[in-house]
């Protein structure tokens, strides 16, 4: 069965509806509202975060700045690093050098040192045959007679000892004094020390010339 059509029925729903469109649009508008209150806060804040963004960048140029200016001065560093490990060695390669002519100083002083002690040695024979020589003298002075020539012999003889191991006692403390320069003196020690020798050959040969005397 068909209901009858009410016209006011239909504006009253109407107006309802019309309403319910008003108060949605009065809803949308308050909405929209505060949406734009809240796009303003938000604008703000973003004019804020610009500001902040532009700080930011402001002091990461500077970092950027400083971190430039920390890495030349790293890279100054690394080559006065650079610099000093070469100059150390440079140190290292003259101290192998020094090592090396002191152990040659050393063996050198120890030969040296040798040839002193067989000075010594020849010394206390010189002073063995000079002791010999004062029991011959003394044995002489009892026979006075027929001595007197080879006494002065002798006395000459004695004479000459005296005089050479006095050249002996200089040429020991020249060795003594050469030996605190090293190098060059080194050599002229060995000459000398040659020449000692020579020297202690001849008293030698003059002390044994005098006991077939």
């Amino acid at each position: 069965m068909a209901v009858p059509f009410d016209p006011e029925l239909k504006i009253r729903q109407l107006d309802g509806d019309v309403q319910a469109i008003y108060r949605y649009l009065s809803d949308i508008s308050a909405t929209q509202a505060r949406h734009g209150n809240r796009l303003d806060e938000i604008t703000t804040t973003q004019a804020r975060h610009g500001t902040r963004f532009d700080q930011i960048t402001s002091v990461q140029e500077r970092h950027s700045d400083a971190l430039d200016e920390i890495t030349t001065v790293q890279e100054q560093h690394g080559s006065r690093l650079d610099e000093i490990t070469t100059v150390q060695e440079q140190h290292g390669s003259r101290l192998d050098e020094i090592t090396t002519v002191q152990e040659q100083h050393g063996n050198r002083l120890d030969q040296i040192t040798t040839v002193q002690e067989q000075h010594g040695n020849r010394l206390d024979q010189i002073t063995t045959v000079q002791e010999q020589h004062g029991n011959r003298l003394d044995q002489i002075t009892t026979v006075q007679g027929r001595h007197s020539a080879t006494l002065a012999e002798h006395s000459a003889t004695l004479a000459e000892h005296s005089a050479t191991l006095a050249e002996h006692s200089a040429t020991l403390a020249e060795h003594t004094a050469t030996l605190a320069e090293h190098g060059l003196m080194l050599s002229m020690l060995v000459d000398g020390v040659g020449s000692l020798d020579a020297k202690v050959d001849r008293v030698l040969a003059r002390l044994e010339d005098d006991d077939e005397a």
